[in-house]
C-alpha cells in the first residue's frame, strides 16, 4: 500500500510539468512567464512541505496519507 501511494504521489507531483509547454502555446506565454509559473508551483510545494510536513506526527500517518492522496487526485484532475 505504501509503495503504491508513493508511486502515485510522485507521478501526480510531476504531472503538470509536460502540460506547461501546451499552456505556453495556447495562451501565448513567454518562456520567462512559463518559468515563473513553474517556480510558483515549486514554491507552493516547498511551502506545503515546510508548514504541514510534521502533521503526520500529530495526526498519524494513515489519515495524512489518505488526505494527501485525495488532494493529489483533485490537483491532477484540475490539471487535466
Amino acid at each position: 500500500m505504501l509503495a503504491c501511494a508513493n508511486v502515485v504521489m510522485m507521478a501526480t507531483a510531476s504531472a503538470p510539468s509536460p502540460i506547461y509547454p501546451l499552456y505556453r502555446e495556447r495562451w501565448g506565454l513567454s518562456v520567462t512567464m512559463l518559468t515563473v509559473i513553474f517556480a510558483v508551483y515549486v514554491v507552493g510545494l516547498l511551502g506545503a512541505l515546510l508548514t504541514v510536513g510534521s502533521l503526520s506526527d500529530q495526526l498519524g500517518r494513515r489519515p495524512v496519507l489518505v488526505a494527501a492522496l485525495l488532494v493529489a487526485a483533485s490537483r491532477t484532475a484540475m490539471c487535466w
